[in-house]
């Protein structure tokens, strides 16, 4: 899918693709203006359920899972192997590990 003809619409699909809420993702694609929480939450609906929006945040999703070098399933399994050998005294645990990896 190509970039997106309006800019505050590729902004906000590169935001919400990197992990950003739609909330604070709107909000940074259009700067400068005020809005309730509410309306804020449905201008973001909105916009991320637009068939071209959606088509490219999926795009730039896979993109970046490719680039991505260990997955979150990878990295908790690596962290979580780290932590079982180190040792036994430690106060980490393989629950803690994951609970940063997970948030």
């Amino acid at each position: 899918m190509p970039i997106l003809k309006n800019p505050k619409h590729e902004k906000f699909a590169n935001l919400i693709a990197r992990g950003m809420s739609g909330i604070q993702a709107y909000k940074e694609s259009y700067p400068g203006k005020t809005w309730k929480d509410k309306t804020l939450t449905n201008l973001a609906s909105r916009l991320r359920a637009r068939e071209d929006v959606c088509g490219r945040i999926a795009e730039l999703q896979k993109v970046t899972e490719k680039a991505t070098i260990a997955g979150r399933e990878e990295l908790a399994e690596f962290l979580s192997g780290v932590v079982r050998k180190a040792n036994a005294g430690l106060a980490v645990s393989v629950h803690d590990v994951q609970g940063v990896v997970y948030g």
